[in-house]
């Protein structure tokens, strides 16, 4: 719960950078309890004003989930319940609709990332933010592909990140300092990207 309360004082930190509002996202977090998701009614009802109530927790690998407060999980539940089991050190990550992440999934074009910003994505070397394909062939699909990017791209750094296509980012972190740091960052890049194209 520790992380939960952690992550909900967070959240005016995503609103006032930009990186959530009413246009959706979610925010999803590992505990010792087990995985919490941002619920469906975050964005829209409310206005990412949150409480622990309003995050649905998943206290096993499967489906099942204890809301309260007639909460239901966020649409990319499955996606970030995937990303938080499947790669240890990854105990927070995001999904919203920045402007230039979101221009760049809906190119469905990946971002170049330099050197000097590679380092403080914990990469070693240059690289790029790749893209995963829209789901056609399921959720299921769609998580483990997501997984097989991030692990490709990212390795063992304590940050990871990949393009949605059509959908915006997700990014995953070691700390929740970390995943604003790093989603500000690519949110930069990827604007920055933009006017030079």
């Amino acid at each position: 719960m520790d992380r939960l309360n952690e992550l909900i004082r967070g959240i005016p930190r995503f609103t006032s950078l930009d990186l959530l509002d009413c246009s959706g996202g979610t925010l999803a977090v590992r505990s010792s309890e087990g995985i919490y998701v941002s619920s469906v009614q975050a964005a829209v009802e409310l206005e990412w004003l949150l409480g622990v109530d309003d995050f649905v927790l998943f206290p096993g690998e499967g489906d099942a989930s204890l809301a309260r407060a007639g909460r239901r999980p966020s649409f990319e539940n499955r996606l970030h319940r995937t990303v938080l089991q499947e790669i240890d050190g990854w105990n927070f990550t995001y999904h919203g609709h920045p402007t230039g992440l979101l221009a760049f999934s809906y190119a469905e074009q990946a971002i170049p990332i330099s050197s000097t910003h590679a380092r403080r994505l914990g990469l070693k070397t240059a690289g790029e933010i790749p893209v995963a394909e829209e789901q056609a062939r399921g959720p299921e699909h769609h998580a483990s592909r997501v997984v097989e990017l991030l692990k490709e791209s990212f390795g063992n750094s304590d940050v990871g990140a990949v393009l949605l296509a059509g959908d915006g980012p997700l990014v995953a972190a070691a700390t929740l300092n970390k995943l604003i740091a790093a989603t500000r960052l690519l949110e930069k890049i990827a604007l920055a990207q933009m006017h030079r194209l």
